[in-house]
């Protein structure tokens, strides 16, 4: 499951479509056959669903986002912008469906998104990222999902009947 912070914008996913019947890679399915459908929940438990929607083609990978639209990496992986709103402010959970809007039943993928407050971005960080404890004084590190940024420091005090942890 892929994490991401409530109000983020531009965002493009990384999928792998997939043929329904064998699992095989898909390649060569042109984007203008992609429909793309986003379900989300609210904090409030309110649940959406949008139309199918069609995708547009992006020239490149590395292409400015564009709502809506796709590009063909290879091996079966696509890049797919989604829609602005779909990680506004209340939403908990999402999910994105892609599908051949030609052959519906041959083209499959799906991704599951937890929607993070930000109040709460770097906790999750810590928890999913990556994390260093020297052996000799006990200090944790947790670092920013690039894995060299430290965003925080645990030190350990060993004590007679508890281990206290301090960040810093």
């Amino acid at each position: 499951m892929l994490l991401i912070r409530e109000g983020t914008q531009n965002v493009s996913l990384v999928m792998r479509l997939q043929d329904a019947l064998n699992g095989s890679p898909k390649t060569g399915v042109p984007i203008a056959n992609l429909r793309l459908r986003a379900m989300w929940v609210e904090n409030d438990n309110d649940v959406y669903i949008t139309s199918w929607q069609t995708l547009t083609p992006l020239a490149s990978l590395t292409a400015d986002y564009a709502c809506n639209a796709a590009y063909e990496a290879g091996e079966g992986y696509y890049r797919i912008d989604v829609a602005q709103d779909l990680f506004a402010a209340g939403t908990v959970f999402a999910v994105v469906l892609i599908k051949d809007g030609v052959n519906d039943s041959v083209l499959v993928a799906r991704r599951e998104i937890q929607v993070v407050p930000a109040k709460y971005w770097k906790a999750a960080q810590m928890l999913v990222n990556k994390a260093v404890q020297d052996k000799l004084t006990g200090a944790i590190d947790y670092y920013d999902d690039d894995g060299s940024t430290k965003i925080l420091t645990h030190t350990p005090t060993d004590g007679e009947s508890t281990i206290t942890r301090t960040p810093s």
